[in-house]
């Protein structure tokens, strides 16, 4: 690695740790000189990459080209098979690949099947305890919320997580995932509707009993919004470990999606 590499190498570093985040150029030329310098800043680049993951999925309109998502799949590829990854890297590897058809022997979590249910069936099907019949009581009222804040007719919800695992008799929260139509997505793009509603059902230890999600009506899985809510919600990892990830296996589960009208939940 020449002098001139490594004081640009570290030019770069330099402006993510003082909170750029580089545009779409610097962004490609800092990803080939991490390849390539002798004493790469692993924390420097997993700090560029969680923002462009976590702060741009929300946003439909930017969608990172091929070549960055190649690039990025090779630093975190590499990230992977030698110190290992945490959940949401490891996650977003996996949209790289799955997107690309690119090369790895990394686990890929699925896509869930998706199951339509009336809000009867879905009553009858989980709320089989007493436990579980408090939590969809409570589910009723958030969707009632969530019809009065986002001032809706009809709502699709999809559910996943504990409360759809019929073995797991007291599930302590449900996991509904609004789809939103555009108009309110843009409204409430900042989620100030969204953590009002959370925080209405959190218990007295500040859990989140109504663990509501949201995503835009129309995204599809060329979209990572739309991939790791699927995937977060679809799959049950074998392993608890949060960080040194050189691979992960799931269970594959349902999603159970509702279309409901005020009346319903009243």
């Amino acid at each position: 690695m020449n002098e001139e590499a490594q004081t640009e190498y570290e030019r770069l570093i330099s402006e993510i740790s003082q909170g750029s985040i580089l545009d779409e150029k610097d962004r490609l030329l800092l990803y080939k000189l991490h390849k390539e310098v002798d004493t790469p800043n692993d924390e420097a680049i997993r700090s560029l990459l969680s923002h462009m993951r976590e702060h741009k999925k929300y946003n439909e309109y930017f969608i990172l080209n091929e070549s960055e998502r190649r690039e990025i799949f090779v630093v975190l590829e590499n990230l992977r098979l030698d110190k290992g990854l945490d959940r949401y890297e490891y996650r977003y590897l996996s949209f790289l690949i799955s997107k690309y058809g690119l090369k790895s022997k990394a686990t890929l979590p699925c896509i869930p099947q998706i199951i339509d249910f009336t809000l009867n069936e879905f009553e009858e099907k989980f709320s089989s305890n007493p436990e579980r019949k408090i939590i969809f009581e409570i589910f009723k009222k958030g969707i009632r919320r969530c019809f009065e804040l986002y001032n809706l007719d009809v709502i699709e919800i999809l559910l996943g997580g504990s409360y759809t695992n019929e073995e797991n008799q007291a599930p302590n929260d449900i996991d509904p995932l609004i789809v939103l139509p555009k108009q309110q997505w843009d409204q409430d793009r900042k989620h100030t509707i969204l953590n009002e509603i959370i925080r209405e059902f959190q218990n007295s230890h500040k859990k989140n009993i109504f663990d509501l999600h949201k995503i835009l009506a129309g995204v599809s899985n060329e979209h990572y919004m739309f991939y790791e809510l699927m995937t977060l919600m679809g799959n049950s990892p074998e392993s608890k470990i949060e960080a040194g990830i050189k691979d992960m296996k799931f269970k594959c589960k349902d999603l159970f999606r509702l279309k409901l009208k005020l009346q319903d939940v009243q």
